[in-house]
């Protein structure tokens, strides 16, 4: 059996800062949190590449750029460590 990378978005604020990764054993069906994968204002929508190199982000805001818009952001994969690296972030 494997293990696999599991995220999880939040609604940004005095606790919550973004985009959490857990690992998921699949041997034990157990969660185990591994922290903050990348700061994000309210990611609320996450979709993994099939490829699994990349996860994209819908950033659920009234504003982006000075406009009445929310933004989709894309991030790099580190299978190893389960952090996330921006690529690019564009209105939605």
């Amino acid at each position: 059996m494997s293990n696999y990378l599991v995220y999880v978005g939040t609604y940004t604020g005095p606790v919550s800062q973004g985009i959490y990764v857990y690992k998921l054993d699949m041997a034990t069906k157990k969660l185990a949190p591994l922290g903050l994968a990348v700061e994000s204002t309210n990611p609320s929508f996450l979709a993994i590449h099939p490829n699994r190199r990349f996860l994209y982000a819908v950033n659920e805001t009234s504003t982006y750029n000075g406009q009445n818009s929310g933004s989709v952001a894309a991030f790099t994969i580190d299978r190893k460590t389960g952090k996330l690296a921006l690529l690019n972030v564009v209105s939605s």
